[in-house]
């Protein structure tokens, strides 16, 4: 029963190793994500092409505070929940608690990205001129007629999270692999129920 067990940690212990891959890069990929919205905030450019005054005005409502609220606490589970889980500090939490918010990221930042590919390309080949949102780049980009260099810039960000999507669905993924199997508080594998979810 002990050698069976040691199997077992041994077992998850390697697929976690594993799997630990896809935490480290969404990590990093939520890292560099903040890194941008510091330097843009700082008054860098780099990233909007040539549209004026793309950094939107600090918040003047309630409304505009939450949103802001919402967007930071974003960012500080966009660095802790891919490192969680993989990481054995991350057993204090509830597994399922991880899955979901690994899999609500992925699905955010791949909608986000979808989306946004998908609209510059309604755009560019004419069938809706006025994209996804019904928006002109007048009114989204402070632009009629936007430089390609604007164009490709946001198209590159589009496709960051888009890739950021991928990332945390990949993390997930693995983690979740293996649902029969899972490691308690103390490093031990239990079968079939998460030692958290009692």
């Amino acid at each position: 029963m002990v050698e069976n067990s040691a199997g077992m940690t041994g077992a998850v212990s390697d697929e976690r190793r594993r799997g630990s891959w896809a935490g480290y890069a969404a990590f990093a990929w939520t890292a560099v994500f903040i890194a941008f919205h510091v330097y843009w905030f700082a008054g860098g450019r780099l990233g909007f092409g040539s549209a004026p005054d793309p950094i939107p005005n600090p918040p003047s409502s309630v409304l505009g505070w939450i949103f802001n609220a919402v967007v930071f606490a974003m960012f500080v589970g966009g660095m802790v929940v891919p490192l969680a889980l993989f990481r054995p500090w991350g057993r204090k939490i509830s597994r399922w608690t991880l899955l979901a918010l690994a899999w609500s990221g992925c699905a955010v930042l791949a909608m986000r990205g979808g989306a946004g590919i998908a609209d510059s390309l309604l755009r560019a080949t004419g069938v809706l001129p006025r994209g996804l949102t019904g928006l002109s780049y007048e009114q989204i980009l402070g632009q009629a007629h936007p430089s390609a260099y604007t164009l490709w810039s946001g198209a590159t960000i589009d496709a960051y999270f888009l890739i950021g999507g991928v990332l945390f669905g990949i993390a997930a993924r693995l983690y979740g692999g293996r649902p029969g199997t899972h490691v308690s508080m103390d490093g031990a594998p239990t079968a079939g129920k998460e030692p958290h979810d009692s």
